[in-house]
């Protein structure tokens, strides 16, 4: 998951970049799943499960908040980008 992250800011691209962060998540949520069936199976304690999903829920929240920055930030791009064809358009005419 950290290194989808990373790669993510070597993008140039916002959907690019979006993409990975997407993979990113996909992979914490993987990771839950995982404690949960190691604790369901026995392998981890009740004790260590919780520890684990507070630890993957601190994660998950400043990613979530970096995935709804970057959405806005391509949404904003998209607006700029309308905006200057709309305009060029209209200095043509």
């Amino acid at each position: 998951m950290a290194a989808n992250t990373v790669e993510r800011f070597a993008r140039r691209s916002g959907k690019s970049r979006l993409n990975f962060l997407n993979v990113s998540e996909a992979s914490l949520s993987e990771v839950g799943y995982c404690v949960h069936v190691a604790h369901r199976l026995g392998y981890i304690s009740d004790d260590l499960a919780a520890e684990l999903e507070k630890d993957v829920n601190g994660v998950g929240a400043p990613l979530a908040g970096l995935v709804r920055s970057t959405r806005a930030d391509v949404a904003l791009v998209a607006i700029c980008v309308a905006a200057a064809v709309v305009l060029v358009s209209w200095l043509a005419a």
